[in-house]
């Protein structure tokens, strides 16, 4: 691989290691990643423990499918990058609304008094889709001249 690749490589799986949202109140603080939900209690939920938690809490309903489509959303962008490297617009957008979601979520969870929420995994997300959308240079030449293999 190039060094290109590896950096697009790098952009692309950045959301899945980041941590998508930090939530901080005046007691302390909890991290939302893709698929953890880390407490320093020290407690680690899961997704489906954290979704079969929500649905008892009517507040947190609309809350709790943000993070599950979100990650569904950063699959698919995810999928869409290496299955289909032609479709640099697909898997831009999938990753874009991933970022959304995360960003929804922040707020949402900001709307509360006393908490602060930061929401990294929308920048990442964002980076991710502008990194895919992108493309490593030689792949970007590639798509816009077809049949040139030297650019």
């Amino acid at each position: 691989m190039k060094t290109g690749d590896w950096r697009w490589l790098g952009l692309l799986s950045l959301p899945l290691f980041a941590p998508w949202v930090l939530v901080t109140w005046d007691g302390g603080w909890y991290v939302l990643c893709s698929v953890l939900w880390v407490d320093p209690g020290p407690r680690i939920v899961t997704m489906p423990e954290f979704l079969w938690q929500a649905r008892f809490a009517v507040a947190s309903r609309t809350l709790a499918t943000t993070w599950p489509v979100g990650l569904a959303l950063y699959l698919g962008g995810l999928l869409a990058a290496f299955l289909r490297p032609d479709g640099r617009v697909l898997s831009a957008s999938l990753l874009w609304l991933s970022g959304l979601m995360i960003l929804f979520y922040g707020l949402g969870i900001a709307t509360r008094p006393g908490l602060v929420a930061l929401p990294f995994g929308t920048l990442a997300a964002w980076g991710a889709a502008w990194a895919t959308y992108r493309g490593p240079r030689e792949r970007m030449d590639m798509d816009l001249h077809p049949g040139s293999s030297e650019r």
